[in-house]
């Protein structure tokens, strides 16, 4: 699919590479495409936008991998630019598992320019990324492994520039066996009879290569590693003026009845114990300006995540890092 203009589609996708059980869209190239205003929403009766799902580029598979997609011009897309799903031949609210579902792994993502997604209607709809790979669902479903992410320009996206599993702090429903739409962390636990138990049944996205990208003025993060998103690589990166964080490593949010954001005495969100990401490597990325941090790892304890950094004259040194609550 080269050098195309897709334009205003939804309410779905500009381009989504689909699939079945074990075979899905792979091996295909989407290059050198304009793909933009991708953000038909959702309408109730009245023709009042009730949803938003668009998204510019869709990998959803299953089974779809070793996809190329490079040099393409996404913005305006109602939700993310770039996707990359999880996948089970059952869909996502399952128990039972994936029989022979194979996951969206081994996929390209290099060379985009993915500015300004995230913003169709209604703006409290589902939020946006510039390019994200997703985990959500019961922890049966496949999750994005192995996929490359490099040289990408990631602009002034409603929520990240470039997400590993979800946005700012994932929720947790108190409901076992529902995602809850914005549930990318999964589930608090796999036993329908006890949702609430303190020890979280995660499956963020692992093994993924983020490199080379620039990912500045961002709704939150340039860079987000979603909980339980483990043994990522993010190097050679910048993430300057973002809004949060230049690079944010994450804890899930607690949410209870209504889909609503637990909140502690002194008003603070409640985050899930043993929610953390371990064992990613972040080497020799440089950010300024960022709102709060230029890095933050919320994960408890010491050694969790490598961080390095490179000695920059145009960028302030430090990629900060939050450990336990101390700076």
């Amino acid at each position: 699919i080269r050098q195309n203009r897709i334009i205003h589609n939804g309410q779905w996708s500009g381009v989504s590479l689909l699939g079945s059980d074990t075979h899905g869209s792979s091996f295909n190239v989407i290059a050198d495409s304009l793909i933009l205003d991708n953000n038909v929403p959702m309408f109730d009766d009245n023709g009042t936008p009730i949803d938003k799902r668009d998204i510019g580029i869709a990998v959803e598979g299953p089974g779809a991998t070793n996809n190329q997609i490079l040099r393409n011009t996404l913005s305006g897309s109602g939700t993310d630019g770039i996707q990359v799903f999880p996948g089970c031949s059952q869909g996502y609210n399952v128990s039972g598992g994936c029989p022979g579902t194979v996951a969206n792994d081994n996929n390209l993502i290099a060379n985009n320019t993915v500015t300004a997604n995230g913003f169709g209607l209604p703006l409290n709809g589902a939020l946006g990324d510039g390019i994200a790979l997703l985990s959500m669902g019961p922890p049966v479903v496949k999750i994005p492994t192995h996929n490359t992410v490099r040289n990408n320009t990631t602009n002034g996206n409603q929520r990240n520039g470039i997400s590993l599993g979800g946005g700012d702090g994932q929720e947790l429903s108190m409901d076992a066996w529902t995602t809850g739409g914005e549930n990318y962390g999964c589930l608090i636990s796999a036993d329908p009879d006890n949702p609430v138990v303190d020890t979280p049944n995660l499956c963020g996205v692992t093994d993924n290569t983020v490199s080379d990208n620039s990912s500045a003025g961002n709704g939150i993060d340039g860079i987000y590693i979603g909980p339980k998103s483990d043994r990522n690589t993010v190097f050679g990166n910048t993430t300057d003026r973002n809004g949060k964080d230049g690079i944010g490593i994450g804890l899930a949010v607690r949410y209870g009845e209504g889909q609503l954001p637990v909140v502690d005495a002194a008003g603070h969100l409640v985050t899930v114990p043993g929610s953390g990401a371990q064992d990613n490597r972040l080497d020799h990325n440089a950010g300024r300006g960022s709102a709060r941090w230029d890095g933050a790892d919320e994960t408890p304890g010491r050694g969790a995540n490598r961080w390095g950094t490179r000695p920059s004259r145009h960028h302030q040194p430090a990629l900060r890092a939050l450990t336990a609550g101390m700076s």
